[in-house]
């Protein structure tokens, strides 16, 4: 979870490079910055709220009370070496 999180935070601010693409969009740096610090905020906020351990404790209640018949099995293709 928490490098999802990184890789997200990561690929939201992706500096400089981006400069060109929003002054031709009409976006504004001062915009883009607070774009950035929502996306910011929201992070840590989610970051607080999600435990990584619980998720686990969720998924291994719904494991034991309602097994694991509840997403179809698919098959993997057979590889051919010839």
């Amino acid at each position: 979870m928490a490098s999802f999180l990184g890789a997200l935070s990561l690929s939201s601010c992706s500096g400089n490079a981006k400069n060109k693409e929003m002054t031709d969009n009409g976006m504004s740096m001062e915009s883009a910055n607070e774009v950035i610090r929502h996306c910011d905020t929201s992070l840590k906020v989610l970051k607080d709220l999600i435990n990584e351990d619980s998720i686990k404790a969720i998924l291994g209640y719904i494991d034991k009370t309602e097994g694991t018949d509840m997403l179809p099995i698919v098959p993997q293709p057979a590889l051919y070496e010839g």
